[in-house]
């Protein structure tokens, strides 16, 4: 016989390869606490915030590509860590939980006629909070259904569009004791395969004819790459096709910024050569990203007006979105997808795209770059020129996590990822105070080299408790943090759309900051404030990064600094405020410039 709790986290490590648990314990949880802290082969990280350890989690898999568990207890402890789960929901990321709850004898959901909104102590009904955005999430009220419940949330997370999943566990069957041989099993057969395969090699065949008809073809590609664990065999597929490959902020490291077949990051705040090979493409491959607005733009029936587009997901509904007008939508695995077609292309005579290609890069060496866009100022740190000289130090086997705002936009604007330099940031739920979290979950998981943090003054401040992980653990991970005195991007908003008049974004407007060298001073953490570029920089970011343990560079940014390029809007003939298409992003280039970045082949 073995008691629930313990049959858990064993199961979890010996059957599903689980070996990190981000946890904050609670009364609700208490079996499930103690034996996670007897499992052998588990090891738990203690945050100081659900939310913190959901997060983790997340940053956890991205970096790894490895499930962990993520533990709460009932009531607050399971709605606290809700933003965390919305993330990995809309981002595809797997994620388990388990939670503990009060005993089933005083859940009200045992009560169901009385209509209650609470029976037992501190009790909230978290599965149906969280069933909206997760895949699975049931409560176990059977203590020999155990077995089949962990296997089942988990093949689900995995399987098709990954996502979260949560078990919630009552304490009376946490502690109930069961015969492992009489636990019921889970049949992978359950889960139905939708995908009809016949007609998949059908639109390949189609797929490879368009391919060699195409002149200015272009792969758009997105993390689902990574998620279908094909990263190698596209770089490899793409080098076979001979086509462009534009990234989704969330693939920008599929394919390194020097790959003769990279051009960009294409999006509202991608950069401009990106969208360029995008709106003058004739055949739009779309792998792995589901094409969200922050892509397509708002004026998104302009997106790659004369391409052909194919769209490969596992989720029909993505290729059926209104912002989307997809020619071919191909419903697949992506791994599957990517096996067959580089199959299939063997011994194919297909076109080489050079002309193509060499157009891209010669209007890419006319565009303005980004510190033109962007003129620094003396006595500050552009973002820009503090992302560029990071990248240009960091090596293979690096990690980067990014915040949102300035942190995200600036940063992958400026960014060349190198091979083997991993770089991520959550794009769908995008919550401040994501940033000190999914940084400690990859520093956990990240066996190959530094892990380093991008974040903003403001969004630190959602979890900055989680300083304290950091020190508890002694986690190496190096902090810079973009200081702009507030929130630069709400800033540039009310800028933009209310003639400068501040609402909760600045310190004249109810948003400061505290001094971050003396809360790093409390918890004991190695600090560096920089307000120069050039070599004082340089040597700032190759001090931090060199540190032992965990350290914080600040970075002084102008607090009004500049984000160009980014889509804009323009005053038509009429008077009427339109969206700008991608390939005109703000600030307009000269006409003379702009209609060069038009395809003409043999032009």
């Amino acid at each position: 016989m073995i008691k629930v709790s313990d049959f858990i986290f064993q199961y979890l490590v010996e059957k599903h390869n689980i070996h990190h648990c981000f946890l904050v314990t609670g009364g609700g949880a208490m079996h499930l606490n103690d034996s996670i802290g007897h499992t052998p082969g588990l090891t738990y990280i203690c945050n100081h915030h659900e939310q913190a350890s959901a997060i983790a989690a997340e940053g956890y898999y991205r970096t790894c590509g490895q499930l962990c568990v993520t533990n709460v207890t009932t009531g607050p402890g399971g709605t606290n860590a809700v933003t965390g789960v919305l993330g990995q929901w809309l981002d595809s990321i797997p994620g388990l939980y388990i939670s503990g709850q009060i005993k089933t004898s005083t859940m009200k959901g045992t009560y169901p006629d009385l209509k209650l909104r609470q029976l037992g102590d501190q009790e909230a009904d978290i599965i149906s909070i969280v069933k909206p955005i997760t895949k699975y999430a049931v409560t176990v009220t059977n203590a020999y259904d155990i077995k089949y419940e962990l296997d089942k949330a988990i093949a689900i997370a995995l399987e098709g569009r990954p996502g979260p999943v949560w078990l919630d566990i009552p304490l009376d069957i946490q502690g109930a004791m069961v015969d492992e041989t009489k636990l019921r099993e889970f049949d992978a057969c359950e889960l139905v395969d939708e995908v009809k395969h016949d007609l998949v090699d059908q639109q390949i065949d189609e797929l490879i004819e368009r391919i060699r008809q195409a002149e200015s073809p272009v792969i758009y590609v997105g993390n689902g790459v990574r998620l279908a664990k094909r990263v190698d065999k596209f770089v490899k597929l793409a080098e076979k096709l001979q086509i462009p490959v534009v990234t989704a902020i969330s693939g920008s490291d599929v394919i390194w910024y020097d790959h003769p077949l990279c051009y960009g990051k294409p999006g509202i705040c991608g950069d401009r050569i990106g969208n360029i090979m995008v709106q003058n493409s004739d055949l739009l491959i779309i792998l792995g990203t589901r094409l969200s607005i922050r892509q397509v733009g708002y004026a998104y029936d302009l997106l790659a007006p004369r391409a052909y587009k194919v769209m490969v997901d596992v989720d029909r509904a993505e290729m059926e979105k209104p912002t989307l007008c997809i020619n071919m939508p191909i419903h697949a695995n992506l791994s599957e997808f990517i096996d067959k077609l580089f199959d299939r292309t063997a011994g194919v005579n297909l076109p080489d795209f050079k002309e193509w290609q060499a157009w891209g890069r010669k209007i890419e060496n006319k565009l303005p770059s980004l510190f033109e866009d962007n003129p620094s100022v003396q006595g500050y740190v552009s973002s820009y020129v503090f992302a560029d000289e990071l990248f240009k130090q960091l090596q293979a086997g690096d990690v980067v996590v990014t915040g949102n705002g300035t942190a995200y936009t600036s940063t992958y604007q400026a960014m060349k990822v190198k091979e083997g330099v991993r770089v991520f940031a959550n794009q769908g739920c995008a919550a401040m105070g994501y940033d000190l979290p999914a940084g400690i979950g990859a520093v956990v998981s990240n066996q190959t080299g530094k892990t380093v943090l991008i974040t903003g003054d403001g969004s630190i401040q959602m979890n900055i408790q989680e300083l304290q992980t950091l020190i508890t653990y002694h986690f190496p991970l190096k902090i810079f943090v973009l200081e702009n005195e507030g929130y630069l991007a709400i800033k540039t908003t009310q800028k933009s759309f209310f003639g400068g008049h501040f609402t909760g974004s600045n310190p004249g407007s109810g948003v400061i900051c505290p001094d971050l060298k003396k809360i790093a001073e409390a918890y004991g953490i190695p600090f560096i404030r920089v307000n120069e570029e050039g070599t004082v920089l340089k040597n700032a970011i190759q001090e931090t990064l060199n540190m032992d343990g965990p350290a914080i560079c600040e970075i002084i940014m102008h607090p009004e600094q500049t984000l160009f390029p980014k889509s804009a809007s323009f005053m038509d003939e009429n008077g009427k405020m339109t969206s700008a298409p991608l390939d005109r992003m703000a600030p307009f280039m000269p006409e003379e410039l702009q209609v060069q970045c038009v395809y003409r082949k043999d032009l």
